[in-house]
């Protein structure tokens, strides 16, 4: 296995894609100042169990896959998996110096990103502290939670522009007063994601969390409402001449359990899903328990987001008098995307209408969880 994992990294750190972008565990020789630059800090599970890390809770920790979705942007990434002994402390000085070599090197703030998971969080705070630039951004996923590191932060001169990525179910909660008043802070903005698979959540290049980091990266402000318009989503109400995709279904049952692959995003989809309407909270239950009993032998289902169920929609009704293609059950007319449009309402997309908007969580509504 540890020969499989130095083949693995032989092949993707330090080979560059074709925009010449690389994933390296170290600041390149040839560094190009108008070019982005993103240090990954993994979590401890990478530290103790290395790059073929597996949690009996979240299943396994796609490390190199999270490094190619990164490159895939455009970005130069930089990590490695750290030795098992490593003190966090030393290695935040470690990477300290190599994003103090990038500013030497002309590179502005702005195109310097810290990205840490869990305890790799931690160590992007303790960078921040030790670099003490307001302008380089620093984005830490699952890392707030107990009261001893809050007081150390607070001892401490954070310093630089935070987006702080937390999951509702996730026991890493909202890092709010954390990071606030602060002189050295320039930003802090914090999303909460509503996955429904806790600590999971970071296990895995998941574009609920990817795509609103990318435009935080890139400057760009993540807007679920603008969904409809950005992609080429039919919406009766948004964007009545999209719907021009085209959806590769299969449809095939598992132990007894229906459900559909989308080649075409690579999800895979439950064919039916909630029997009867819920509340969003009663949601939520409902994919605990799909999850308990392993459905279609996975256990990692999840309420989809408004992108993902916005893809199911098309632009005609079929023969049931629903804008979905019919290899789906005709029942959930209409379902809960795991997306708030406010405090107060959640995104759910019509397929009989065919359209999305907002309603209040104590509407009833069907379920068709995704994975």
């Amino acid at each position: 296995m540890k020969s499989l994992m130095i083949i693995v990294l032989f092949f993707l750190i330090g080979v560059p894609n074709t925009f010449g972008q690389t994933i390296s565990a170290s600041i390149p020789k040839e560094v190009k100042p108008g070019e982005k630059y993103v240090f990954y800090l993994h979590g401890a599970i990478i530290q103790s169990q290395g790059i073929d890390a597996v949690s009996p809770y979240w299943g396994r920790y796609e490390y190199v896959a999270i490094l190619d979705t990164l490159r895939s942007y455009g970005y130069n990434v930089i990590s490695e998996a750290r030795p098992q002994h490593t003190d966090k402390l030393e290695y935040a000085g470690k990477v300290a110096k190599e994003v103090s070599a990038l500013l030497e090197s002309g590179v502005s703030p702005e195109n310097i990103i810290v990205v840490g998971a869990s305890a790799g969080g931690s160590i992007a705070v303790d960078i921040s502290i030790r670099v003490k630039n307001s302008k380089i951004k620093y984005a830490v996923l699952g890392v707030c939670r107990w009261a001893s590191w809050k007081a150390y932060l607070h001892e401490n001169e954070l310093c630089g522009n935070f987006l702080s990525i937390y999951e509702s179910s996730d026991s890493y909660g909202s890092c709010e007063g954390y990071f606030n008043d602060r002189d050295c802070i320039s930003g802090y903005k914090e999303i909460k994601l509503n996955m429904n698979n806790g600590h999971g959540f970071l296990y895995k290049p998941y574009r609920e969390w990817i795509h609103p980091l990318v435009k935080w990266i890139n400057g760009q402000e993540y807007d679920v409402k603008a969904v409809p318009q950005e992609n080429d989503y039919y919406d009766s109400y948004k964007k009545a001449e999209g719907g021009s995709s085209k959806n590769q279904y299969d449809s095939t049952t598992v132990h007894g359990d229906k459900i559909v692959i989308d080649h075409d995003t690579g999800l895979m989809w439950q064919c039916a899903g909630s029997d009867t309407e819920m509340t969003f909270e009663e949601a939520r239950q409902f994919v605990n328990n799909l999850n308990a009993r392993g459905f279609a032998s996975h256990n990692d289902w999840r309420l989809p987001t408004l992108q993902e169920a916005l893809s199911l929609m098309e632009a005609r009704k079929n023969e049931s008098g629903l804008y979905i293609d019919p290899i789906f059950d005709n029942r959930q007319q209409w379902i809960w995307t795991a997306d708030r449009e406010s405090a107060s309402r959640v995104w759910l997309v019509n397929f009989f209408y065919g359209f999305s908007g907002g309603f209040h969580p104590d509407y009833t509504i069907y379920v068709r969880c995704v994975r």
